[in-house]
Parts: C-alpha cells; sequence; structure tokens
C-alpha cells in the first residue's frame, strides 16, 4: 500500500528508533537485503519507493526522479530516512552535487555497475550457464559496444529534451546476435522506432544520429561501469545467450548473483550503505 510522506514522517516520530534506507526498486531492495544479509539492524527497512504516494516529476526520470523528490521532501526533517539512488549521467556531467544531502548515488552508473565486468560475465556465463564458448571477454566487449550506442541515445535524448522512450526496451529487436556476440545493431530502423515514438519528426533523424556518434566518442572516454545503462546491458546479454545452446529469461538475474561480498570494500558508497543498514 502506498504511503504519502506525511505518513512516513508521522510514522518516524512516533518510532524515533526507526531507520529507512528508499531504493528504486524491487530488484535494489532484494540486492541490498542479501548483501547484509544477516547484519541487518533491526531498526532499519529496505523500502522501494513504489511504496510512497509521490507523482513522478514533470520532466519525467521514473521511480529515480520519484525517489529523488521524496529525498528532497524529508531531507530535512527529523527521520532516519536516506535513500540509495542511480548516479546515472550526474556524476559524469558535474550535477551530483544538486541531489538531496540524504541521497546516496551509486559508485558507478546504476545497480548493475557493481557486477559490470568480465569477471562477473565470466561467472555468470561459464560457472552459471555451463556454456563453453565464445568467451565472456568477447561476449562483454561485443555487448559494451551496444550498449555504448544506447548510452549515447540516452545523452542526446536527456540533453535535447527528446524524451525516448528508451527504457522500454522494444529496441532490442533491432539489436542482432549470432553465436553469442552482437553481430550488428541497425541503428536508422532503432533510431527511426524511438523518434516516432516520442512524435518527432524522421526529418530529424540524419542529425539525430549525427549526434549520438559524437556523444559515443565523448563517452567512450569513460570506463564502461560509469557510462553504460545497466539494464540495456543485460537486455543485450540475454539477446547474446538465447543465440548460443542457452536461453534465459533475465541475465540480469544470473549476473547481479556474481557479486562477491569480500570485495564490498572497493566500492565506497555501497559499503557506506551497508553500514547504514547493519549499524546498530
Amino acid at each position: 500500500m502506498k504511503r504519502p510522506p506525511a505518513a512516513i514522517l508521522t510514522a518516524h516520530e512516533m518510532d524515533r528508533e526507526r531507520r529507512d534506507l528508499y531504493v528504486e526498486g524491487t530488484t535494489d531492495q532484494a540486492f541490498l537485503e542479501w548483501l547484509v544479509d544477516s547484519r541487518i539492524s533491526p531498526r532499519a527497512r529496505v523500502v522501494p519507493v513504489d511504496y510512497v504516494d509521490i507523482p513522478e516529476p514533470d520532466d519525467g526520470g521514473g521511480n529515480r526522479g520519484r525517489l529523488l523528490n521524496f529525498l528532497t521532501m524529508v531531507a530535512s526533517e527529523e527521520a532516519d530516512i536516506r535513500g540509495l539512488v542511480d548516479a546515472d549521467f550526474d556524476r559524469l556531467f558535474g550535477v551530483a552535487g544538486d541531489a538531496p544531502p540524504n541521497a546516496w548515488l551509486t559508485d558507478h552508473r546504476d545497480l548493475e555497475s557493481y557486477v559490470l565486468a568480465v569477471e562477473n560475465f565470466d561467472a555468470a556465463i561459464r560457472g552459471g550457464c555451463g556454456l563453453v564458448g565464445p568467451s565472456a571477454a568477447d561476449m562483454f566487449a561485443s555487448m559494451a559496444d551496444a550498449a555504448l550506442f544506447l548510452a549515447s541515445v540516452r545523452v542526446v535524448s536527456l540533453r535535447q529534451s527528446l524524451k525516448l522512450p528508451i527504457s522500454k526496451g522494444t529496441w532490442i529487436r533491432h539489436v542482432k546476435c549470432a553465436d553469442g556476440k552482437v553481430v550488428e545493431v541497425k541503428r536508422q530502423p532503432l533510431a527511426t522506432g524511438l523518434l516516432q515514438a516520442a512524435g518527432h519528426s524522421l526529418k530529424v533523424r540524419e542529425k539525430f544520429l549525427t549526434d549520438v556518434e559524437r556523444t559515443a566518442e565523448e563517452l567512450a572516454a569513460h570506463a564502461p561501469r560509469d557510462v553504460l545503462h545497466g539494464k540495456d546491458c543485460m537486455l543485450i546479454l540475454t539477446k547474446q545467450l538465447s543465440s548460443t545452446t542457452v536461453e534465459v529469461d533475465d541475465a540480469g538475474r544470473l549476473v547481479r548473483g556474481t557479486f562477491q561480498r569480500n570485495r564490498l570494500h572497493e566500492f565506497a558508497t555501497l559499503a557506506a550503505v551497508v553500514e547504514y543498514l547493519a549499524g546498530a
């Protein structure tokens, strides 16, 4: 049941020991609860923002925007409420300081970035799926190539306020895979579908693709974890696996499970979140 912010604050007034960490979705909740495991304080809860009765911002932003709005609303209140929010492109573009003080931004782009590495793919693909070939390094490289194009589409959409429905994932039909690798991203039909879905004239398509290409060159200078959208990567990997002898519904479920707790110290923000949940 959704509760308005006022009701949540009232609950905290009645129970001053309460400690809530709000997150963008149930996947984030499950991952964090698994990560902290039995160390979690009886005072602490991980709560998806879906349980908060707060509208999406006018400029879009989905659950991320809703979570940031909620955290801003309660930041000055005497309530132990924090949030873990996808860094998205905020840190990369120098606007991370706009986040409210009770918000933690993920160490890299989003939750999936914690497992966005060849070694995690290797554990999922060979250890989890029993796939002999191709190598995890080759699969990761071809996935990252395709995901960089999608990341660039996202940035151009954001910068030009195009509001392209990239998160719906319908673009995946324009990604062609064979033997575990991405062999083609059909850029023109992919751009056509997104522009049409957002109500834009196709007259802007060529300029749009040129802008995307330039943006890809800009993003390529950064580590994949900082620029690639995790859910894009997992959707592409799902299709890559489907082009082999392995069929999975959601590769993200496999890869997220490869996070190693003993490497938590490598991620300062994630370690701080765990300590918050585990603190007495």
